[in-house]
């Protein structure tokens, strides 16, 4: 992910990718060291699930969870956090099973493509790209 989007991320969601714990050498938090390893296309899908597991918590009252690492893995997101309650972890998985269905370049709707090089969730047209 673009480093403008990471960090419009970290800025919208501070409680959940916490910078002040300390930092590394690119200023990312602790916890994140390799940023968002994952395409612009789930910039939306990172920032609902953010925002879902915002309103969750601040419904319930909850722990809000600290992520400790976002990416993909196998054509899918992967949403890594220290610890969370298990209707936390629902709607994590939630949102790491529809981004199968979203294009991790564009963000516009996706299938899973097994015959490329690494394993991706792609529209019609990136994968036509990559194929080339």
């Amino acid at each position: 992910m673009t480093n403008d989007l990471d960090q419009h991320l970290t800025k919208q969601f501070p409680q959940i990718f916490v910078i002040n714990r300390g930092t590394n050498h690119e200023n990312r938090p602790d916890d994140m060291v390799w940023g968002f390893e994952c395409g612009d296309g789930w910039y939306q899908v990172i920032h609902d699930l953010c925002q879902s597991i915002m309103v969750h918590c601040e419904t319930t009252g909850d722990r809000v969870p600290v992520a400790e690492q976002v990416k993909e893995k196998f054509g899918g997101l992967r949403f890594y956090v220290d610890r969370a309650s298990d209707d936390l972890y629902k709607i994590i998985s939630q949102f790491e099973a529809y981004s199968y269905k979203v294009c991790e370049t564009c963000g516009k709707p996706g299938h899973r493509r097994l015959d490329l090089r690494w394993i991706a969730v792609l529209c019609d047209y990136h994968y036509d790209e990559r194929k080339k």
